[in-house]
């Protein structure tokens, strides 16, 4: 896991990496594989493979299916 680095970099290094998305209403978390993140981002228009990975939560329209809360912290999480 690293604390700051860009989508473009993790890939790099790590094509099966996965960011993990943690609500910081209720701690529930999901993991979304970092190409799909990347396709998603260049798909609305929004960034760019070079946003840091902790900064991907603020681009997150959804909401939490538990509390409804729409605020995500982000991390990155690389398979054994």
């Amino acid at each position: 896991m690293h604390d700051t680095i860009s989508l473009a970099t993790l890939l790099a290094e790590h094509p099966g990496a996965q960011i993990r998305f943690s609500c910081t209403g209720c701690r529930t978390s999901h993991d979304v594989a970092a190409a799909t993140v990347l396709t998603r981002l260049e798909g609305r228009g929004l960034g760019d493979d070079q946003v840091d990975v902790r900064e991907l939560g603020r681009f997150s329209e959804r909401s939490c299916y538990r509390c409804g809360e729409a605020r995500w912290e982000t991390r990155s999480r690389i398979p054994a």
